[in-house]
């Protein structure tokens, strides 16, 4: 693999609603420190990773900055305005990035990411387009109607897929200016190129600790989780 531009983008546009109280997740503290820091944290400790915008809500935007500028990160983290879904945080933040030859696309609240995950999305997303992490499904999926059990689903080939989602820069540019065109929003980055391109997505590994702190109890594991990590001082 040559030596590739790499950027960031951190989805942080959404108000968090299912969390509850004023404060969307992402700027919540996560074990005294808010959330969103420590999602950027790899990110900008990573040597390979040259560039990190943040698409924050615009409400929080200010003080996203402010936190940025606290932190002395300002040299490769920039701040911009998220839009009202994901995919317009997502587009607005491609838009502010400088070409790089691969994006990392990742949710802000998605705090346990590790530099092995992102090397490897960024790896194969040189090789085949596009690559997300992902873990395979453990539990029996039911097919349901109305509440009542229709089937048992085959999980064999079935996965949760996660982020960081890695593209290359020019590929996710065209597929999002395909969407924005035609008002498609996306449940994930993948789908644009599943939608609008060829593009064969490669699946790599991810982690059962690489949650997404959504709804309230998320919050308590995640509390555990950076925790332990504060106590080993080891990437879990």
């Amino acid at each position: 693999m040559p030596e590739l531009s790499i950027a960031a983008v951190i989805a942080a546009g959404g108000a968090g609603t299912r969390m509850g109280g004023d404060v969307p997740k992402q700027f919540r503290m996560l074990n005294g420190q808010p959330l969103i820091m420590q999602t950027l944290k790899p990110f900008y400790q990573s040597p390979h990773c040259l560039q990190i915008v943040v698409a924050a809500h615009p409400d929080w935007k200010k003080w996203m900055k402010e936190r940025i500028n606290e932190s002395g990160w300002k040299d490769k983290v920039k701040v911009v305005t998220g839009g009202k879904e994901r995919g317009d945080s997502v587009y607005s933040g491609l838009k502010a990035l400088n070409k790089p030859d691969i994006v990392l696309i990742h949710d802000a609240v998605r705090p346990f990411i590790n530099e092995e995950m992102m090397n490897e999305a960024a790896k194969k997303a040189w090789e085949y387009g596009g690559a997300a992490a992902a873990v395979p499904i453990l539990d029996t999926i039911k097919r349901e109607d109305e509440g009542i059990i229709k089937s048992t689903v085959n999980r064999t080939h079935l996965y949760q897929v996660q982020t960081p989602q890695a593209f290359r820069y020019n590929i996710i540019m065209k597929a999002y200016r395909i969407a924005r065109k035609n008002g498609f929003q996306a449940t994930d980055d993948c789908m644009l190129l599943e939608k609008y391109t060829g593009i064969k997505i490669k699946l790599v590994p991810g982690s059962r600790l690489n949650i997404k702190i959504t709804e309230p109890e998320d919050f308590i594991l995640a509390e555990a989780i950076a925790e332990v990590k504060s106590r080993l001082m080891v990437e879990v």
